[in-house]
């Protein structure tokens, strides 16, 4: 699992840039009015092969094409960061069409925005000689899963425990085809996880010549 949401990082992703009318630290906060925000600008972030540092720049458009890794001209230390935060809010949010690549239409999309607030110190070597921390970046997100990925990610980077409902599930699925495949006595290999996936039927294993006298142990 830990490999799965380190992927996603190492593949990158685009985060809208949003602005409002609100100061930013009043958009953690969620109220029966939902906040009328706008994206301004696009950020791409993504984690470098050695899964040292993340690299990351603005654009005024989301692009069609994904930046390589060389044309991030920014990037953030991990040995910088010393927590990752999570806030949700309900927001609306005015998105440009960018599809289309029309900028006098827009796409408005009620729900919620999820930020991922990176801190940490700046200073490799001040790190451990001046208290406190401060905001090294700060990604939106606008969905669950994608939240998931990156605050999980990003935690089991740093060497701590995912926190996420979306992480948990899928540990306990995983544990869960682990225990069943053990009392089967099946091979991980022996298992057509495509096919399982799509939710197709696989054939039971018969059970013929076999009694219910069984123990198993992890």
């Amino acid at each position: 699992m830990r490999e799965q949401r380190i992927k996603c990082l190492l593949k990158g992703t685009w985060f809208p840039i949003i602005s409002s009318s609100t100061s930013p630290s009043d958009m953690s906060i969620t109220s029966a009015e939902s906040q009328k925000l706008r994206v301004t600008a696009w950020r791409f972030v993504r984690l470098s092969n050695d899964r040292r540092f993340l690299h990351h720049a603005s654009h005024n458009n989301k692009l069609d094409k994904s930046p390589q890794l060389h044309e991030l001209n920014e990037k953030l230390d991990l040995e910088t960061i010393s927590s990752v935060d999570s806030s949700v809010a309900r927001s609306d949010v005015l998105i440009d069409d960018n599809a289309n690549k029309s900028r006098d239409k827009h796409t408005s999309s009620t729900g919620t925005v999820t930020r991922l607030t990176i801190f940490g110190n700046p200073n490799t070597f001040a790190k451990t000689q001046m208290p406190g921390e401060s905001v090294l970046l700060e990604l939106n997100t606008g969905s669950t899963s994608l939240a998931s990925e990156w605050l999980d990610g990003l935690l089991m980077l740093l060497n701590q425990q995912p926190i996420t409902a979306d992480t948990n599930k899928y540990v306990g699925l995983l544990e869960q085809w682990s225990l069943t495949i053990r009392m089967l006595n099946l091979r991980w290999e022996d298992v057509d996880w495509e096919r399982a996936q799509d939710n197709k039927q696989l054939p039971v294993p018969s059970r013929a010549g076999l009694d219910d006298d069984f123990w198993y142990e992890m």
